[in-house]
């Protein structure tokens, strides 16, 4: 699956594929934010549609992507690996703590 359809004669670039999506609340409910493999410091996640005020209450990885979510801004602090969808974060007290993510492919 890709994400734009335009042919690079169309001078349209394509966007990567999808690879995870956080949701703001357990159970994969309320607002998502999609992200492609890279890096995102809190700028960048604001920047991809994630709230200011949202925390992260599950996520899915996609086609074996791996998401690394860190507890402080600038790829500092305390990380969590997420291989594989999880429906709630907060058992693992990540739930709101989440200020940069690194996504990775297997």
């Amino acid at each position: 699956m890709v994400i734009g359809m335009a042919s690079p004669a169309d001078g349209v670039q394509q966007q990567p594929e999808p690879a995870i999506v956080l949701y703001q609340h357990c159970n994969y409910s309320g607002h998502r934010t999609v992200l492609a493999p890279g890096r995102y410091s809190r700028r960048a996640l604001l920047r991809a549609g994630m709230r200011d005020d949202q925390g992260v209450g599950s996520i899915r990885c996609l086609d074996g992507a791996t998401a690394r979510l860190w507890s402080t801004d600038g790829f500092l602090g305390r990380f969590l690996d997420v291989m594989r969808d999880d429906a709630c974060l907060v058992g693992d007290d990540y739930e709101h703590a989440v200020s940069s993510v690194e996504v990775l492919l297997r």
